[in-house]
This record gives structure tokens, C-alpha cells and sequence, in this order.
């Protein structure tokens, strides 16, 4: 029914590129702290520090998938993403010193630091840019809207789901749980919109494309509920 998303890890490319910036601000950052005013990319061991730090932050980017489904996480969540990415990409560094014997020769202090100013900078901008996007209604731009309905004890499995296995060309703007009132709730950043009641009057007075079913077998069989009926009538 669906194509299946092939943009990949570049689909968050501008948050990939803010982190970038986000590691040489917080390197230059630890290089004052330890050394001083002064350019450390002028030294020849510092600048070659801070481009390994690059390739070590694209390496995990693209093969950790650390930016994948970044606009879903809630803050506790990006918080450890962020910690675990992080982590990564200093320990990646600190075993290419130790491979090369440049370990001796680089300040240890500035390399904590790196990873300290890095972690905070990087939630910060994550943070920032995701609020920005769903502020501005750019994390949807372009896609058709999808509404999920499902129950309450599978809400959250579905939209995990949903996120490792993306459609190109929708995006999930809204949730109805039908076994719970729980509209004005956010579940992985969707609102919930409707419930048994309300369901079918927010998809007939919404600007709603697609509408996905997740239910438990023993529940009532999908063309037996009333927005069904009305959508295949064409009463909406």
C-alpha cells in the first residue's frame, strides 16, 4: 500500500550538520579552556584532532542511525540518544589515539571537556530545532497526513513500528484510541485527536489523507465500525 522511505540517514541531514558544528564549537571551547585564547586549529596535533572528531561524529551518525526518528523522541529519550551518541563518538577518538600513540600527546583535560561542551550543545541544538520545526509545521511539510487508530495497550508499539518501518510521503499528524479517552495526550510527540466517540468527526472535519488500523483480533472487525462505513460511503 505504501512505499517504503529511501532517503535514509541524510533525510536529518540539517541536524547531522548542526551537530558537526555543535563538536568543533565545543573543541575550540575545551582548546581555550586548556591552552588559552589562540586558534588551536593552527597547531598542527589540534587540527588534526578536530577533523578526526568530524569523521568520528559522520561514522556514528551513519552507522549508529543515532538521528533516526529524532523528531519523535520526547526529551528524556533524546537526552540518553544524545549521551549514547556522544559517547560514541569519544570513545571512537579516544581509540584512534590510542591506535596512532597520539594519546600521550593530547591533553586529556581538553578531551573531556570536548565531550562535556559537545554533550550539552548538541541536546541544546536537538532541542531547539526540533521545537522550531514543529512550531513552523516543517517536520510534515510535503507528506500526506496519517491518522493511527488503535487501542491503548498497542498505541505505542504501533507508532514504534511506524517509525522503523516509515512510508514515504505520510506523516502521522494525529492518534485515536478507542478504548481510552485520552485526547490532548501526546504519545511519541503525536497528539491523540479522538477516541470511540470523536473519531469519525475529526476525520470528516480534518484534513486527513490516510488512516492506519492497529487493532487486537478480538475487537470488533474494522468494516463494522461506523468511520469505516462512513469513509467507504464517501460521507466525509
Amino acid at each position: 500500500m505504501y512505499k517504503k522511505s529511501a532517503q535514509g540517514w541524510l533525510k536529518h541531514w540539517d541536524f547531522i550538520l548542526m551537530d558537526v558544528i555543535c563538536l568543533q564549537i565545543a573543541f575550540v571551547i575545551a582548546c581555550f579552556l586548556r591552552l588559552g585564547a589562540g586558534n588551536p586549529y593552527r597547531n598542527p596535533l589540534y587540527r588534526n584532532q578536530a577533523v578526526v572528531l568530524m569523521f568520528c561524529q559522520i561514522f556514528v551518525a551513519f552507522f549508529g542511525q543515532t538521528f533516526r526518528d529524532i523528531l519523535r523522541r520526547g526529551h528524556y529519550v533524546e537526552f540518553l540518544k544524545t549521551f549514547k551518541h556522544v559517547c560514541a563518538v569519544m570513545l571512537l577518538d579516544m581509540s584512534y589515539m590510542f591506535i596512532t600513540q597520539l594519546s600521550g600527546s593530547y591533553s586529556r583535560m581538553t578531551f573531556f571537556a570536548t565531550g562535556a561542551v559537545y554533550f550539552i550543545l548538541s541536546y541544546v541544538q536537538r532541542e531547539f530545532w526540533k521545537g522550531f520545526l514543529v512550531k513552523k509545521g516543517k517536520a510534515a511539510e510535503g507528506k500526506r497526513s496519517m491518522v493511527v487508530i488503535t487501542v491503548s495497550h498497542m498505541v505505542r508499539q504501533v507508532l514504534e513500528n511506524l517509525d522503523v518501518n516509515p512510508y514515504d510521503g505520510f506523516a502521522v499528524t494525529g492518534i485515536a484510541v478507542l478504548d481510552k479517552n485520552m485526547i490532548g495526550q501526546y504519545i511519541r510527540g503525536v497528539p491523540v485527536v479522538g477516541d470511540k466517540d470523536t473519531i469519525e468527526d475529526y476525520v470528516c472535519r480534518e484534513w486527513v489523507d490516510e488512516v492506519f488500523l492497529a487493532l487486537p483480533e478480538e475487537m470488533e472487525s474494522p468494516k463494522k465500525l461506523p468511520l469505516m462505513n462512513s469513509l467507504s460511503s464517501g460521507m466525509c
